[in-house]
């Protein structure tokens, strides 16, 4: 059983990813898992070495750990890089994760009314920096929102409004969640090929329900209807012979 701890600072409260409850746990664990001191450890006979702060796992070791999905785990973790609060290194056989100021936030030596001290002096930068970047990222994902609202609009002939506050808020949520503009075109591509032709279903190809948080992973991970892809099988009657030329 290991006896040691780790801090847990109460500016994560801060953090954009602290009232995403998966998101939060995923991040508590890699702060558990990170090594407090450089060490090697042996991983399928090979010796990894490991600074402070990092961690050798897998997709699947975290999804078992962490007791969350695969896919949940994948969208996690691209938060938390977004976020700044990690990097991860892949290679064929493993990954390893980064957290990122480990040192700073996981030492016990720290002195804490310093460090307070240096957070005064240095928030100051931060905050006039943060409008800054907080309008970048608006902007960014303005720009993104109209792309799949017209993406959208391109594959199934309707109007919808970019700027629809229920669309702004369902697409921000789910870019903040880490998925990619790739992935909404994505979900639009399969549910289009299975509902575009079905009076009663197409009702549904609206930013509503494909980009709502219960449905969006879902079609996400779903395979392109067969029923688009399937063959006509034409009867006997319909085949006509066809003469062979026998001209010059």
């Amino acid at each position: 059983m290991d006896n040691t701890f780790v801090l847990l600072w109460r500016k994560i409260t801060g953090t954009s990813f602290y009232k995403n409850p998966e998101v939060c746990h995923l991040a508590m664990h890699c702060i558990i898992k990170a090594t407090y001191k450089p060490k090697d450890i042996l991983w399928n006979n090979q010796v990894v070495h490991l600074e402070v702060g990092q961690f050798i796992t897998g997709r699947k070791s975290l999804s078992y750990d962490t007791g969350l999905s695969e896919q949940k785990v994948r969208t996690g973790l691209k938060v938390l890089e977004k976020c700044k609060f990690l990097t991860i290194k892949s290679t064929n056989k493993y990954s390893i994760v980064t957290v990122l100021n480990y040192k700073e936030y996981q030492n016990p030596n720290c002195d804490i009314n310093q460090q307070s001290n240096q957070q005064l002096t240095s928030n100051q930068p931060a905050t006039n920096q943060q409008p800054t970047t907080n309008n970048k990222e608006n902007k960014d994902n303005k720009e993104i929102i109209k792309r799949v609202v017209a993406y959208l609009n391109g594959k199934t002939g309707k109007n919808f409004k970019p700027s629809t506050d229920d669309t702004v808020k369902k697409i921000n949520a789910r870019l903040s969640e880490g998925y990619t503009e790739e992935e909404f075109k994505r979900v639009i591509d399969i549910k289009v090929k299975e509902w575009i032709k079905d009076p009663k279903m197409s009702k549904y190809l609206c930013p509503e329900t494909l980009f709502r948080p219960s449905r969006f992973e879902k079609y996400l991970n779903e395979a392109p209807s067969e029923s688009a892809f399937k063959p006509r099988i034409f009867k006997p009657e319909e085949i006509r012979r066809i003469p062979l030329n026998h001209g010059s």
